[in-house]
C-alpha cells in the first residue's frame, strides 16, 4: 500500500512475501530512518541505535552495543541479574506489554495454561522457582510466547525504515527517500499464512521450525535484518524467564463473578507499543512446593 503524509512518500507492507523482498533483498537499500524532531530529541541529537538515519556512527555503534552488552552468549552469561525480575533495559515496556498479552491469553484458555503449569512444574520439580537452567526445557513455554508475539506484538507497526536508494518491491518501484512501514500485526494474522489466525493456539509450532528471530517473514515482531531490535535475545529470555516464574509460583484465576468470556481483549495505542485497553484482573494464589 502506497501513502502519502504531507510530503512523506509511504508504503506499507503487510504481508510476508514483499516483506521478505525489502528486508532481505534489499536490507541495506533500507538501512536508513526518516529525520523526525520527535527522535532526534529523544535520542540526543541521534546517538542512539533505533530511530537515528544510518551513518557510520550508527553502524559501528550498533555492531558494539549488539556485541558487547546484547550478544546471546552475553545475555546467557549473566543468568544472575534476571534473576535478581531489578534489570533494567530499554524494551522494559514491550516486554511488560507481551506479558500481560500473554496472561490474558492463557486466562481465556484454560487447556493450554493448564499444560504449559504442568510442563514447567515437572521441569522445575521442588525448587523454590524457575532456574536459568532450567529454561532450555521448556519448549511449551517458548511455544506461549511465540504465540503471543503473533498475536499481539508490542510494536504493532515496526519502526519505519527509509530508503537510501530506489529499489522495487513486488514489481512496484519505490524512490529513495521513502518511508518503508512493516505491519507486523497484519502478518501475524494473514489467513494466507496462519490456519484459524485469530485463535491462541501455541500448539500450531509443534511442527514447525517458525521463530521470531528475524528469519522467518510469517512473524517479525522484532524486524529482520540490519535493523532488527538489538535486544531481541535479552528480552526473549526476560520474558520468558518472568512468565515461567509468575506461572509456576502462583495460580491464576478470574475474580469472583468473571467468567473468561468477560476478558475485554480490545487494544489500545500507548507510545510505542500496542496494550490491552482494559486491565487484566487476576487473583495470584501462592503455590507453595512440598519436601
Amino acid at each position: 500500500m502506497m501513502l502519502k503524509l504531507g510530503m512523506v512518500p509511504m508504503v506499507v507492507l503487510s504481508s510476508p512475501e514483499p516483506t521478505r523482498e525489502a528486508m532481505k533483498m534489499h536490507d541495506a537499500d533500507c538501512y536508513s530512518r526518516s529525520d523526525s524532531p520527535g527522535p532526534r530529541l529523544l535520542s540526543y541529537g541521534y546517538r542512539d541505535v533505533a530511530f537515528s538515519p544510518y551513518s557510520e556512527y550508527v553502524h559501528e555503534m550498533r555492531k558494539l552495543f549488539i556485541s558487547d552488552m546484547l550478544f546471546m552468549r552475553r545475555v546467557q552469561a549473566a543468568p544472575c541479574a534476571r534473576e535478581a525480575q531489578n534489570t533494567f533495559i530499554g524494551g522494559n515496556d514491550t516486554s511488560s506489554v507481551t506479558m500481560h498479552w500473554a496472561m490474558a491469553e492463557l486466562t481465556r484458555k484454560p487447556r493450554v495454561l493448564k499444560k504449559v503449569q504442568d510442563e514447567i512444574r515437572a521441569v522445575v520439580g521442588k525448587k523454590e522457582r524457575v532456574q536459568h537452567d532450567d529454561m532450555r526445557k521448556l519448549k511449551y513455554l517458548r511455544m506461549v510466547v511465540k504465540e503471543t508475539l503473533r498475536l499481539h506484538p508490542p510494536g504493532t507497526l515496526l519502526v519505519p525504515r527509509e530508503t537510501i536508494r530506489h529499489i522495487k518491491v513486488g514489481g512496484y518501484d519505490i524512490p529513495a527517500k521513502t518511508k518503508v512501514i512493516v505491519n507486523a500485526w497484519a502478518i501475524g494474522r494473514d489467513p494466507k499464512v496462519w490456519k484459524d489466525p485469530e485463535e491462541f493456539c501455541p500448539d500450531r509450532f509443534e511442527e514447525t521450525d517458525i521463530d521470531f528471530n528475524g528469519a522467518h517473514f510469517e512473524l517479525i515482531p522484532f524486524g529482520s535484518g540490519c535493523r532488527i531490535c538489538p535486544g531481541l535475545a535479552m528480552a526473549a529470555l526476560n520474558m520468558e524467564f518472568i512468565l515461567a516464574n509468575m506461572l509456576f509460583c502462583f495460580n491464576w484465576e478470574l475474580p469472583d463473578g468473571m467468567r473468561k468470556e468477560d476478558i475485554d481483549m480490545e487494544e489500545a495505542g500507548g507510545g510505542l507499543t500496542t496494550h490491552k485497553k482494559k486491565p487484566l484482573l487476576l487473583l495470584a494464589i501462592r503455590q507453595y512446593t512440598t519436601d
